[in-house]
């Protein structure tokens, strides 16, 4: 089976689920189908038994709904009930095929969003997906907890009856992650390694800790084997806390007296939250605050093995529990000062069963962050003194991740860059990936108040193909916002300087920004996005998330700035917005994202702005408005502003759209009609894929468009720039290199479910990813990628 895919399969039924489209060009058409009542028995049998993941029952129930079943009101379809054949799906080279397929009966089965349609797989296809003789290759599958005890008990069932007489140590178990692949379970390792070297390694004398567990039918086996209660330690992240609370949910069913811990920056540390918290999950028995290593030895050592002992934990500084009846929130505790008391996970071999795992794999050099944004939780280290892992160690440890072939490395510093010695650490990686050809990938969070040490750190991870870009994290220029979330950023100057050199260096340059925090409005975040465009860096502009243990989640905070968030803890609303504000700043950030970094309007609004002295992100807004508010006159134009993140295609063509920006820019801009403003969409719509083009595309200009957007400026003010009617005839050549013609124009729908199973469009997905539709010319800037320009 190629990457990206997953499988699960049942008496009747396969699932592929493929992680991006199917590309199915010139395939022709596929065979139409006509499902049996016994087919659609086993789909329906699928969706409810669990064979199906979560994440795409309802897509099935979806697929079985349009062609008239309903899943949830009935539980079978009767024999010899009339199911009509489906018509076939036509495919065009403009097409994919998204995402589902069923292997039914022998037949491989996809079902079209678009089309509403089932219909067959031709054999070759499916063998490039699965494997020769189009049968699913077999590969674990990733269940959910419930799946995962059905699995667990057939597998561990007879081995847990017959094992010997219980050991009489107390068992530890270790659980992290969601599913294979969601990132290494580093901060359970170094728990692990603490209890074994605690006073001696005094613990071991009485518990018996068991492997790290990525999946959770290897925990629960564990479990089952064991054939006692235990201490279960679970490590909880934004996307593992749920799986968490269900896994010790069943946990606690298995084994009743079993000790359940939950840390991690999920574990609520406020006390109203932690108190909500165990008022509501039961199956948790103590919360851990902040680091755990010392916390949870302490916690072992006061049980004494006893698991009926809770009682002894209000000694233990760091905890949160419910004791008869009452929440009891012991002292706070002070944060190690020697990190290297605990062994490396890593080098003391406790990964060695989990070297083949795919996923980001994280190494820590230092822990803490001297800044204070209300925002960050990193690891509830804020407004803390940085402390360092001994450098061998650090070495040590990436050396051991490019032996293992690990692809992808997360840098686990709050600030990457804070210190000199960084750049040593990015000159290891890469000599390692040199000798070993891995990793292929860095991650990692640059320092917010300096960038001494960031753009050597970039060039070097550049350079050694570990990263595509230098990132400028500085969320927002808005002095009332940089107040009220408690940050200080970088002089703009240095920025600007940091931006200019990375790309005379061809690095490309990205920046962050926060969208929805306290203090700012539309207005103020049009600035933001102003400052980008006028340092031509491309912008990703993300929703405010309100962690559970940042400062922006205490109580008086919250009440200080009235903040509202929704189900996924996201800022809708705040003393200076209403969450129709807010709806309009998404529609605004989508808006810029389609016209900067996709380069749809980059240079008529950059033309406009020197031309008029009117900022950019102005132009682009009465444009919009223009064009919305008269989808008769300006179909193509309103069409695609409020369609584009969700079809990156053109209907009607860039002609269209272009001739209806130039009218639009004549009544709103006051621009004329004349050789100028033709030079520019003529130069805007060459710089965009389109079908069929042949490259080098060479351009004639009436004025050397190029000439205008590098002149060097003189003074303030529009005046600054010479017009471009003052430019001679020039010429621009086109260039697609990576092939972005072909690839770019498809449709991309990035589309998520809620619980009931309706179809929704994700806040952040492939459009506010990684895509881009740059070509290559003297006007292109670097561009990270998948249609990036090299």
């Amino acid at each position: 089976m190629r990457p990206g895919a997953s499988a699960v399969w049942g008496p009747n039924l396969w699932l592929v689920h493929v992680d991006d489209r199917l590309e199915l060009s010139g395939t022709g058409h596929l065979e139409p189908v006509t499902l049996t009542s016994e087919d659609v028995d086993a789909l329906l049998a699928a969706s409810r038994s669990g064979a199906v993941p979560s994440d795409v029952r309802p897509a099935l129930r979806e697929a079985l709904g349009v062609r008239g079943w309903d899943p949830a009101a009935r539980s079978r379809v009767e024999p010899g009930e009339d199911l009509p054949s489906l018509t076939s799906a036509s495919v065009t080279p403009w097409r994919s095929f998204p995402l589902l397929i069923w292997v039914v009966v022998g037949r491989a089965l996809a079902w079209s969003h678009d089309s509403g349609q089932l219909a067959v797989v031709p054999d070759p296809v499916l063998h490039g997906l699965v494997g020769q003789g189009g049968t699913p290759a077999p590969m674990p599958s990733v269940p959910r907890p419930e799946q995962a005890l059905v699995a667990a008990t057939g597998r561990f069932g007879a081995e847990a009856r017959d094992a010997a007489a219980p050991t009489t140590k107390v068992p530890l178990w270790f659980a992290t992650c969601a599913q294979p692949g969601d990132g290494s379970p580093l901060a359970l390792g170094m728990i692990s390694s603490a209890i074994r070297v605690h006073d001696g390694g005094r613990l071991l004398e009485t518990y018996d800790p068991a492997p790290i567990r990525m999946e959770a039918e290897e925990l629960l086996g564990d479990v089952l084997r064991a054939g006692r209660p235990g201490v279960l330690l679970l490590s909880n992240y934004l996307w593992t806390v749920d799986h968490n609370l269900e896994l010790a949910a069943i946990v606690k069913r298995l084994s009743p007296e079993t000790i359940t811990v939950f840390g991690g920056p999920s574990a609520p540390k406020y006390e109203a939250d932690a108190e909500i918290f165990l008022r509501d999950h039961p199956q948790v028995d103590v919360l851990v605050r902040g680091e755990g290593e010392v916390t949870v030895c302490e916690l072992l050592d006061a049980l004494g093995g006893d698991l009926a002992a809770l009682g002894a934990l209000p000694a233990v500084a760091g905890l949160t529990l419910v004791l008869d009846g009452h929440t009891i929130r012991t002292a706070d505790r002070e944060r190690m000062s020697a990190l290297d008391q605990i062994p490396s996970p890593y080098l003391t071999g406790l990964f060695e069963h989990l070297a083949d795992m795919n996923g980001i794999w994280a190494v820590e050099t230092n822990r803490g962050c001297p800044y204070g944004c209300t925002f960050c939780d990193w690891g509830s280290a804020t407004l803390s003194r940085v402390r360092k892992f001994d450098l061998d160690r650090v070495r040590g440890e990436i050396t051991w991740l490019a032996e293992h072939h690990v692809q992808s490395v997360f840098i686990a510093d709050a600030n990457l860059g804070l210190f000199e010695r960084d750049v040593d650490i990015a000159r290891h990686v890469a000599e390692q990936k040199l000798l070993h050809g891995s990793p292929s990938f860095i991650l990692a969070t640059f320092a917010k108040n300096t960038t001494k040490h960031t753009l050597p750190i970039v060039e070097v991870f550049v350079q050694a193909g570990l990263a595509s870009e230098a990132t400028l994290s500085f969320q927002t220029t808005d002095p009332t916002s940089l107040v009220n979330i408690r940050r200080h950023n970088v002089k703009p100057k240095i920025y600007d300087d940091l931006a200019s050199d990375a790309r005379a260096r061809g690095i490309p340059v990205l920046s962050d920004l926060m969208m929805g925090l306290p203090g700012s409005d539309m207005e103020t975040f049009k600035t933001d996005l102003q400052v980008c465009m006028d340092g031509d860096v491309a912008t990703r502009a993300f929703g405010t998330i309100v962690l559970a243990n940042s400062p922006m989640n205490d109580p008086e905070y919250r009440d200080r700035f009235a903040i509202e968030t929704d189900s996924e803890d996201q800022v809708v609303a705040s003393s200076t917005f209403t969450r129709e504000d807010r709806e309009e700043m998404v529609r605004f950030r989508d808006l810029q994202r389609i016209a900067d970094h996709f380069g749809v309007l980059r240079e008529v609004v950059r033309w406009v702005e020197r031309e008029q002295g009117v900022r950019a992100v102005d132009v682009l807004w009465d444009l919009y408005a223009t064009a919305v508010s008269n989808p008769e006159r300006f179909p193509a134009s309103s069409w695609f502003m409020l369609s584009a993140r969700r079809y990156l295609t053109v209907p009607l063509g860039w002609p269209r759209f272009f001739a209806e920006i130039g009218t639009i820019l004549q009544e709103v801009a006051g621009v004329s009609d004349d050789e100028s403003l033709r030079t520019v969409l003529r130069v805007q719509e060459a710089l965009l894929p389109a079908p069929e083009r042949q490259f080098p595309d060479h351009v004639a200009l009436a004025h050397d468009y190029v000439a205008f957007r590098h002149q060097t400026p003189e003074g303030s003010g529009p005046a600054r720039y010479r017009p471009l009617r003052a430019f001679g005839p020039g010429e621009l050549t086109i260039d697609d290199p990576s092939d972005a013609c072909r690839l770019a124009l498809r449709e991309t729908l990035d589309i998520s479910y809620t619980p009931e199973g309706s179809r929704r469009l994700t806040t952040e997905g492939g459009f506010m990813g990684d895509d881009n539709w740059e070509l290559d010319s003297a006007l292109a800037r670097p561009m990270r990628g998948r249609y990036m320009v090299h």
